[in-house]
């Protein structure tokens, strides 16, 4: 089988480190790359950073051993006050609280083994969440899901629309407000009332 190479600073984190674990690179060898070591290889292919396919995505799913069209708990993707990438919701309280009146699960999967954010997103029927790294998460879901994503406005892309749109998700968004800091770290409010609104059509 074709190594896989992978940098050192990446080998370190807690998530390929727990990747590795699961078995997702299989039988094929993995080999560090120090940050000063120099590889020379014969013929070398690159992975893609953006690549949502719903064949792809679902390959990746396989290799993480995520069930399929599973029946567990809507969640909401909390973003804690410590997030590395900010973008903190002021009323971050409030927003937790709404959801669990409606029967949504707070999670913050930064802080959950990446087995448990398998299978938990594998089993979702519906996902509410601030745009961000955590809803890179729905490509473990194959089955029907419903997406509502957050958005500071000083600040968006289309990845995650991109992504439901391949997976057949149904998928709705709205904008934060009041932002204060710079652009892309900026914390803001939600909108308790336009949420209320959003998370009734999310779960209907």
């Amino acid at each position: 089988a074709l190594p896989f190479l992978v940098g050192e600073r990446t080998a370190g984190t807690r998530f390929f480190r727990e990747a590795l674990e699961m078995g997702v690179f299989g039988s094929r060898p993995v080999l560090i790359q120090g940050r000063e070591e120099v590889v020379a290889v014969d013929e070398a292919f690159l992975v893609r950073d953006f690549f949502l396919t719903d064949a792809i995505m679902s390959a990746i799913a396989d290799r993480f051993s995520a069930p399929v069209g599973g029946r567990g708990d809507p969640l909401l993707i909390e973003r804690k006050a410590g997030a590395s990438n900010g973008r903190r919701f002021r009323n971050q309280d409030a927003v937790t609280a709404l959801a669990r009146r409606k029967g949504l699960r707070p999670i913050d999967p930064a802080s959950l083994p990446l087995g448990d954010q398998v299978r938990l997103f594998a089993d979702a029927p519906a996902v509410a969440g601030a745009h961000g790294a955590g809803l890179s998460n729905l490509l473990f879901r194959r089955g029907p899901c419903r997406l509502l994503e957050l958005f500071s406005p000083g600040m968006g892309s289309p990845h995650y629309f991109m992504l439901a749109r391949e997976k057949g998700f149904s998928y709705e968004s709205q904008m934060t407000l009041a932002p204060r800091g710079r652009a892309f770290t900026a914390d803001t409010d939600v909108d308790l009332d336009a949420l209320d609104a959003a998370l009734d059509r999310l779960l209907g």
